[in-house]
């Protein structure tokens, strides 16, 4: 549909349905036809699938955000906001059918090992491995990247990415660092059997020693709080604002909790991760618990994801890959598209991460207010 006739379609379906004070824009995006953003009053087309689709289509993504105006932000594609779409003569559906066309994708990246392809509409931000090979991150399987059809470097941050990869060092309990074991060691070799787990390592539990040890960052809890609104500072600044805040569980709860009271921002959800099964056993890659939570209103949605520190950085990047592999899904079963970015506190320079908004640097362990007194027990 030409894109003239379809604001023309907007704005008299808008004005139709009381919407006179709301205003119509075109968008770049290539993952969602349309979207409602209450708080500037705005409902917007992508103009590449616009170029694409036909008109009852658009009608259809027209009527679907007005639906999602008229209820309000509360509702996302619950029961209330069925019943508006249905009263317009819109699909009461989340989703378009994934048989219409899309738009060509200049970045294609290629697995080493299947072959298997992975499309995108921008340059990779983060380094990534084949999600259909192995679940986890691994090197061996880092995707290679073309642009237009020509080998491409995708850019500096992510080529620096790629070159700390190679070089990964884990922290001891004496703070000095060890080589990473290769991914041919066998996982009881991985870690020295007087090496802290690598849950302690991020930061979300603490030694017994932990108040008094030498050599450590201190993080009191003023300090943390004038930390947290400079964080939050950061992201206001950079333009690029969210509308779900995801804490990785438990040392992101806190920090997550602060930036969404610091921005205003109502929904926050958990991702519980864990780095090792029991007492003595650690795994070599991080995993996902329950609790979980139920994502179908963030369809297309900004997420930030907030984690205490990226000490290896493996927890983080294991959460960002799943995102942008797979989706958001914090509810076990159905995903969706979001443009994700992360915060953390401290980064640590062994880290195989580079996170989007950082506070602080240090290559020293790190003494949290909430981690640092004993574990208060019956």
């Amino acid at each position: 549909m030409k894109r003239e006739d379809a604001r023309a379609l907007a704005r008299a379906l808008m004005d139709a349905a009381g919407l006179t004070g709301w205003r119509f824009r075109f968008d770049n995006a290539r993952r969602r036809a349309g979207a409602c953003t209450h708080g500037a009053r705005t409902i917007s087309l992508s103009g590449p699938l616009t170029d694409l689709y036909d008109e009852d289509t658009i009608r259809g993504v027209i009527l679907h955000e007005i639906a999602h105006a008229l209820v309000g932000p509360a509702h996302g594609h619950d029961a209330a906001w069925k019943r508006a779409a249905r009263a317009l003569g819109a699909p009461d559906s989340a989703r378009l059918s994934s048989s219409l066309p899309a738009p060509d994708a200049p970045w294609v990246g290629t697995c080493p090992r299947c072959g298997a392809k992975r499309h995108l509409y921008r340059a990779p931000r983060r380094v990534s491995s084949c999600g259909l090979c192995s679940r986890f991150f691994d090197p061996a399987l880092i995707l290679t990247w073309e642009h237009h059809g020509n080998p491409a470097s995708p850019g500096r941050a992510y080529e620096r990415e790629l070159a700390s990869i190679s070089g990964v060092h884990l922290p001891t309990s004496q703070g000095r660092t060890q080589p990473k074991a290769s991914r041919h060691t066998p996982p009881g070799d991985t870690l020295d059997p007087n090496t802290p787990r690598e849950k302690e390592a991020m930061g979300t539990t603490a030694s017994p020693d932990a108040t008094t040890a030498p050599d450590r960052e201190v993080l009191t809890w003023e300090g943390f709080g004038g930390a947290s609104r400079e964080l939050a500072q950061q992201i206001v600044e950079s333009g690029w604002i969210p509308d779900l805040i995801v804490a990785i569980a438990r040392g992101g709860l806190i920090p997550a909790g602060a930036i969404a009271y610091a921005m205003d921002v109502k929904a926050i959800g958990t991702m519980n991760v864990e780095f090792y099964s029991g007492i003595g056993e650690t795994l070599t890659e991080p995993v996902l618990l329950p609790p979980l939570m139920d994502v179908s209103a963030m369809d297309g949605k900004r997420v930030l994801v907030v984690d205490d520190v990226a000490d290896s950085g493996k927890t983080l990047k294991m959460v960002m890959d799943l995102i942008d592999e797979h989706g958001l899904s914090l509810d076990g079963s159905a995903s969706v598209r979001v443009e994700a970015r992360s915060a953390v506190i401290y980064k640590k320079p062994v880290s195989i991460i580079e996170p989007d908004y950082v506070w602080a640097h240090t290559d020293k362990w790190i003494n949290f207010p909430w981690s640092t007194l004993p574990v208060i027990k019956p």
